[in-house]
């Protein structure tokens, strides 16, 4: 497997603002009642031109067919397209999880 990688994160308590290179985790649920739910919820980054660089999901274990998905994206937290994005999530979205932004890595 010679593209195989390995990702680390490295969590801290110091928070050292935005570098200007940043991408930004966070976990979310939706409706899966809601035909779409997904759909809309993942239209909001296009619609402020953020880049989903990586989405997983992970059963809930509350309900059946309750997923929680998780996002990494690039930007910080405070920049102004991702508040803007947050605050649009909130009528999609059941609950949110900002988990941290940090510095991207260079490529390797």
């Amino acid at each position: 497997m010679q593209d195989n990688t390995t990702r680390f994160f490295v969590i801290g308590q110091s928070y050292e603002g935005p570098s200007g290179h940043d991408k930004t985790v966070f976990s979310f649920t939706v409706d899966h009642r809601q035909p779409g739910a997904l759909c809309n919820t993942l239209a909001v980054f296009k619609q402020h031109n953020i880049n989903i660089t990586k989405i997983d999901s992970r059963p809930s274990h509350q309900h059946h067919w309750h997923y929680i998905f998780i996002l990494e994206v690039e930007g910080h937290i405070e920049d102004e397209p991702l508040k803007k994005a947050f605050a649009e999530l909130n009528d999609y979205c059941i609950d949110i999880n900002i988990i941290g932004s940090y510095p991207r890595s260079e490529e390797i």
